[in-house]
This record gives C-alpha cells, structure tokens and sequence, in this order.
C-alpha cells in the first residue's frame, strides 16, 4: 500500500498490513576508505567527503565507460531496459531535470544509449555536484542514475543523509569499522550497511520516516501479528 499519509490499519484477509512509498537510498563514503577498493553504483543519493571527490568521480566515470547496457538476458549486460515506458519517460525526465537545475553531468545523459534504437531504455547517469534544493537529490528515481553531492565534515554528511522524507535504506563506506559504526547509528533508515554488508535475512526489514510502518522479518517481523494488551488488578 502506498500514500502520503500513513496510518496503521488491520484487515480482515490479512494480519499484517505494511506501508512503503517511494524512498532514497543513501550512501555516504568516508575520506578513509580505499577508493581502490570496488565501488557499486547505486540509484541513490551518495555524499563523498570533499577532500576525496576528484578521484572518486574519476573511478566512477571509468566504471560507466564500461556499464554495459543490453538485453537483461546477457550475463555480460549491466544495465537494462526499464519495467515500461511510462517509466522510462519519468527517468529520462529526471535526467533531463538534473541538467537543467545545474548539477554537473558526469556521465550518459539524454536519450537512448549508443547503439541502441529501441525499448525502454535510459543511458546509466551520473551527476555530480548535487545540491540539496535539486530534484534528483530529494526524490526517488528508481532508474539508473547516480547523485553524487560533498560534505566537508562528519556532521555535515550525517546531516545530509538524514535530509529527506523518505529512509528505507543507507550505507556507509569508511576503513575505520567503529567510525562506521558511529555514523550507521545516526543514519535514520530502517537498514544500514557498511562497506556493502551483505543483507541479512534474518535482521528486521522496513523503513523510517515515509519510507514505510512496520517491519518484516526476524523477531520484529513477528510481532507485526500481535497486539499488546495491558491488564491492571
């Protein structure tokens, strides 16, 4: 179920009712991690300290040259097409927004990728210098584009991560495992993961703020099934 405005509700099909609406995920890398290391691409809003933003931006341009986009069949593919074409018309409008409202193009941009002439798809996108009064750092996307925005402090970026409506997910990305750890505690997102932890199946799953009421899986998930009933003698 999906709206603006959430409330609890209870049905009498179901047990359980969850919300989830359209939400960001962010991703924040800490000046001490290996920029060596593999960088996954996300369709997120990713903050980098500022001090490493050049060399971080140049890793990324290098990835795109070679995030191959195709026939989703093609284990060599990447990237591809969008769910329908409504949705690539929304993701190609962001795309379009992002260059509009000021943010430097890294990488893809308008159009069909090279070679391709038809299907629903979009050329995978990087932005940097985001700023947080644009619409591909506030909203989701859900295409293959990357916002990359900086921060100069710790503060700043936790305070930037934390700046939206929505908090589904996060992550954070450093070589000190305890700073990481720190910062993961102050991201409001229902799941953080560090250094690209793996998902655990067994761990509560749902989100903060807008992004959702509830949680699935682990002890918490079963407690969705219950109410508590208080008795006084």
């Amino acid at each position: 179920m999906q709206g603006n405005n959430l409330k609890r509700e209870t049905s009498n099909w179901y047990q359980e009712n969850r919300y989830e609406i359209y939400d960001e995920e962010v991703s924040i890398y800490i000046a001490d991690y290996s920029p060596g290391s593999p960088i996954r691409i996300y369709d997120a809003i990713d903050r980098f300290d500022f001090s490493a933003e050049d060399e971080i931006v140049n890793i990324i341009a290098t990835t795109m040259e070679r995030y191959s986009v195709g026939d989703p069949m093609d284990e060599s593919i990447k990237c591809g097409p969008m769910v329908s074409e409504s949705q690539q018309k929304s993701v190609s409008e962001y795309i379009s927004l992002g260059i509009s409202e000021g943010a430097t193009l890294i990488s893809g941009g308008e159009g069909l990728p090279d070679g391709i002439n038809t299907g629903f798809f979009v050329k995978p996108t990087v932005f940097a210098d985001v700023t947080a009064d644009m619409s591909i750092f506030r909203e989701e996307i859900f295409g293959p584009v990357l916002s990359i925005s900086t921060y100069e402090d710790e503060d700043e970026a936790i305070s930037m991560a934390n700046d939206s409506e929505y908090g589904l997910s996060g992550g954070v990305w450093s070589g000190d495992e305890e700073r990481a750890m720190r910062i993961a505690k102050s991201i409001r997102t229902g799941q953080v993961s560090i250094n690209g932890g793996a998902f655990n199946i067994s761990a509560p799953f749902g989100g903060y703020k807008l992004s959702g009421n509830g949680r699935e899986l682990g002890r918490h998930g079963l407690e969705e099934f219950l109410e508590i009933k208080a008795i006084q003698l």
